[in-house]
Parts: structure tokens; sequence; C-alpha cells
């Protein structure tokens, strides 16, 4: 690898981020005397929690939910520990969240500055594909007969429909549009409802064909096409694959600080039975 190519590489930024944010810990851990700090949450301030958690939510937490909540509690004391430590805190009144999400900010700021090489880029590319690509789309036009008491009824609709009898005598009147062009099925299910596209794909192009049933009622349709979703060239998307993996950068690195951020701890936490007993008093 050339020191061009070096100086290039993402971990090597990650590599240095780490170094600052976290070198002092060399230090604090120099002596083999050294004991971590402590986080704890003694079962009293549990249940304090518990009963704000209550009032949040208008209804008992569950053990889950208090457990989690406090795993939260702890990465973020961890963050805000650190933040003071890094001298985050001067001049700055915030609050505990703020200082923590400084902390993050370090970390994604590193994640956006990173330049990947072209070969990890187009790779993120090749695993990522489906996520640039454009939707299937659907165009067809539609005739609406509502709850349909009497099925013959559509049975001649469809014969009249499929010799040529305009739509527009056909079935009922209705605010629904009678024509979508090129919609993909997000924009479909958004105006008839969800489960209409599933009804959609199977049936033959260019007949009309039915019942079809929407969230609305009975329906005859006519597909006249399906466009299938289409990838484009990797240099149409390059940009936004760079944003999307450098976010995606971002949280792992985020992840492995926040792990490493708790480990310098001795966190002490009730017991799940200790909690579920407080949520049971």
């Amino acid at each position: 690898m050339g020191v061009g190519q070096f100086l290039r590489d993402p971990f090597l930024h990650f590599a240095v981020l780490a170094g600052a944010v976290f070198g002092y810990f060399h230090l604090i851990d120099a002596s083999p005397d050294a004991e971590p700090d402590n986080i704890s949450f003694s079962i009293e301030e549990v249940a304090v929690l518990a009963a704000r958690m209550q009032k949040t939510l208008s209804r008992p937490p569950s053990p889950d939910e208090v457990t989690q909540y406090l795993d939260q509690l702890v990465t973020e004391e961890a963050l805000v520990r650190e933040a003071l430590a890094l001298g985050m805190d001067q001049g700055d009144g915030v609050i505990r969240q703020r200082l923590a999400q400084k902390m993050r900010f370090l970390v994604d700021g590193a994640a956006q500055a990173a330049v990947p090489d072209p070969d990890v880029l187009r790779a993120y590319f090749d695993e990522n594909q489906r996520r640039y690509a454009t939707a299937q789309t659907y165009t067809f036009t539609q005739v609406f007969f509502g709850n349909l008491e009497n099925p013959d009824e559509l049975t001649t609709a469809l014969e009249a429909l499929n010799a040529g009898a305009d739509p527009a005598t056909v079935g009922e009147r209705t605010g629904l549009p009678s024509t979508l062009t090129e919609a993909s099925a997000r924009q479909v299910e958004g105006v008839f409802g969800r489960g209409f596209v599933p009804v959609l794909d199977p049936l033959t192009l260019n007949v009309w064909s039915g019942p079809v049933t929407s969230a609305f009622g009975v329906h005859a349709v006519k597909v006249t096409s399906v466009a299938p979703e289409v990838v484009p060239a990797f240099e149409e998307v390059q940009a936004a694959v760079l944003t999307d993996w450098r976010d995606a950068q971002a949280a792992i690195l985020q992840q492995d600080m926040l792990v490493e951020l708790v480990a310098q701890y001795e966190v002490t936490l009730p017991e799940p039975a200790e909690i579920a007993a407080v949520l049971a008093q």
C-alpha cells in the first residue's frame, strides 16, 4: 500500500480518532492498582425511575423496559464523564444529553471525513444495490363497483369492457382516480390501501380483470404496464453511496466507542428479579 493510499484509508482515520478520544485511558490504567470508576443504580433509585416512567407511559413499565432504560442511562453516564474528562463542559452550560451528544458528534465527524478507497465504495454499492434502485411501477385503469352485491354485474361489465366499452360508462362514480400512470407500489397503496398491489401482480396485461378488492370495495382493473425496478449505474449515484457508506461507518465506530467507554466502568445494577419485584408493588 502506497503512502497516499495509506493516508486515505478510513480505518486510519478511525484509529487516529480513537487514539485522540481514548488515549488518556492508558494513563488512567497505567497503575496496576487503578480501580475503574463505578456507575451504579440502587434498587431505590430504580423504584423512583419506574415511577417516572409510569407517568410518561401512562402505564407501569415492564422489567425489560426498565432494564433497557437503565442501559441507556449507563451509556449516557459514561459519555458524560468522558466528555467532562476531555473538557467539553468548559463554558458550556447545556444539560447532560448535550455533552453525550458532543461525544457522538465527535465520532460521526471522523466518519464523515473519511475517504474510502474506490474499490471499497463500489463494493458497498454492490452489496446495497436495492437501496438505490428505482421502484417497480404500475400503470393501470380501474372501474369501481362498490360492495358489488350482484356478482353478475361485474361479469357483464368485464365482458363489455374487454369488448371495447368506455370505462366511464361502467360501474359507480367515485373520487378514486380512474387511472394511475407509472405509480410505485407505495403510491398505489397510498391511494387504494394495503394489499392492493399483490393483487395486481398476477393480472394479465391489457385485459380487464376482476374482482380486485381494495380498502374501498370491488374494482375491475386493466393493467397496461409493469416496469421493473432498475438499478442505476454506480457513477450515477456515487455521491449518495458515499454518504450512506460514511453513515454506516459512523454507526459502527460509534457503537465500538460506546462499548469501550462503558467498559471503563464497573457497572452495578439491580438484578432483573429485583426490578420485577419493585414493579409489582
